[in-house]
């Protein structure tokens, strides 16, 4: 009897403190619930400042609602920086508000709030009016409310951000581009939409009513397919002297986005040519890239690749020599030459000279000529 009575004891005291288990089904031994008799101690809690802006909380005239501010105050309490413990704490506490707000009783909240540009410091202290509920204490919490126009981020209005092909590519076509394709979203910002930063490949977009920025891609076709460059039939004679001439042509670009960028995209020029030479000893000639000498049969255009360079310069691209007493030359170059920050020119240059001597009656004659097709880059 003796024993019975000292383990009934030794096993009453062994049971687990903080907790009453209750409810056991004797069957199976399962436990169906547990009720806490520990609360969390909210005095226990401490917190860093707590920032939130009032802004979207003001109405016009200045007057807010007071349960909506301690709402949000509250909610802030799910983003705070703490322990996992104490963070599940707060998530019940708020939870709990939200569902049973007469569990709980706060201080004073201010009657005004900031005006923008400004900020205040506030305290809110909350406690359990409740006593069934599972806290105990009283949470302090230090706030700095601030007042700003919290900006819509522009990736929320702009959406489409491939922007297909552009055949002359430059900041106003690239911001009408991304109007156009976004007008629906962009209906109250389009005056507010600005290129910051573009080459031939994207764009960086930016907006004054909107925060943030957008990456819009494209591609850019600078080819001048059709287009033709044609020089004259450039010809000198000689007689008891040397004479020569020279003759040069270029398509001008728009380079409008500066050459720098332009040498980051492109990095090469493609130019169809093909070219004449006569002299008064072979007679006529045709070049192209596999006939710098010259052949005696016509040659069709072929694409010569001009490599784009910051500096300019030429290439010879043909040429046609005859050496005796009397002699004659003739040469064709392509062209690459910058005339500025803004505009690049491609073209052809052709020169022909002829020497003759007086002692003997034959004239010397050179001619050239030169063909320019296609443009792509």
């Amino acid at each position: 009897m003796f024993l019975t009575t000292m383990f009934a004891a030794l096993s009453i005291s062994l049971q687990p403190v903080g907790l009453v288990i209750s409810n056991v089904n004797d069957s199976k031994n399962i436990i169906n619930s547990i009720n806490r008799s520990d609360k969390v101690n909210l005095n226990d809690i401490k917190l860093d400042i707590i920032s939130f802006n009032v802004n979207k909380l003001l109405n016009s005239d200045g007057t807010f609602d007071k349960q909506y501010l301690l709402q949000c105050l509250l909610e802030e309490l799910y983003e705070v920086k703490a322990t996992d413990e104490i963070k599940n704490n707060l998530t019940e506490l708020v939870d709990d508000w939200t569902f049973e707000p007469n569990n709980w009783k706060n201080s004073t909240l201010p009657n005004k709030l900031p005006i923008k540009g400004q900020t205040m410091d506030i305290n809110l202290a909350i406690k359990p009016a409740n006593a069934s509920i599972n806290f105990k204490g009283i949470l302090k919490l230090k706030y700095k409310l601030f007042n700003e126009l919290e900006l819509i981020d522009i990736g929320d209005k702009i959406k489409k951000t491939d922007l297909g092909e552009f055949v002359d590519t430059d900041n106003n076509l690239i911001k009408n581009r991304v109007i156009e394709l976004n007008s629906k979203t962009l209906t109250n910002y389009k005056d507010s939409i600005y290129v910051e930063n573009s080459d031939y490949e994207k764009a960086t977009i930016k907006s004054t009513l909107l925060s943030g920025f957008v990456i819009v891609k494209f591609q850019s076709n600078l080819n001048k397919f059709g287009w033709q460059l044609q020089s004259s039939r450039l010809e000198v004679e000689a007689y008891n002297s040397t004479q020569q001439k020279t003759e040069e042509k270029s398509y001008t670009m728009d380079v409008k986005l500066g050459k720098e960028k332009f040498l980051s995209t492109f990095r090469n020029a493609y130019i169809d040519w093909s070219g004449f030479t006569y002299n008064s000893y072979d007679g006529d000639r045709w070049h192209n890239n596999d006939n710098e000498s010259g052949n005696e049969n016509y040659v069709i255009y072929q694409k010569k690749t001009i490599p784009l360079t910051s500096y300019s310069y030429q290439i010879e691209v043909m040429n046609r020599l005859y050496s005796n007493t009397n002699w004659t030359k003739a040469y064709g170059y392509l062209t690459l030459n910058w005339i500025s920050d803004h505009e690049l020119q491609i073209g052809y240059k052709i020169n022909v000279q002829a020497y003759a001597t007086a002692w003997n009656s034959r004239w010397a004659r050179s001619a050239a000529q030169m063909f320019l097709g296609d443009l792509s880059f």
